[in-house]
C-alpha cells in the first residue's frame, strides 16, 4: 500500500521577531570541515535571505552543525 506524503503545514510567522535556529548534520557527521563545504551553506543562506525576505543577523557554521539568527519584518513573506 502506497502512503502519501504529508501535507505542508502553514505556519504563521509573526512580524518583527527574531529567531534562533540550530541545525545539526545527519548523525552529527563533521561535514563542514572544508571551506568549500561551508560555502555551500553560505550560498543557500543568501538564497533563503532573498526568497523569504528575512534579515540574517548572525550565523556560525561549525563542523557538524550551524546556528542562525534571523529577523522577520513581515512574517507573511516567510511562509
Amino acid at each position: 500500500m502506497k502512503q502519501s506524503l504529508p501535507q505542508k503545514q502553514n505556519i504563521e510567522w509573526p512580524d518583527n521577531c527574531r529567531f534562533f535556529l540550530t541545525s545539526s548534520t545527519f548523525l552529527h557527521y563533521p561535514y563542514f570541515q572544508v571551506l568549500s563545504q561551508k560555502q555551500l551553506v553560505l550560498n543557500k543562506l543568501k538564497q533563503i535571505k532573498k526568497t523569504l525576505a528575512i534579515s540574517i543577523e548572525s550565523f556560525s557554521i561549525q563542523m557538524n552543525h550551524l546556528h542562525l539568527m534571523f529577523y522577520t519584518q513581515d512574517g507573511r513573506k516567510v511562509s
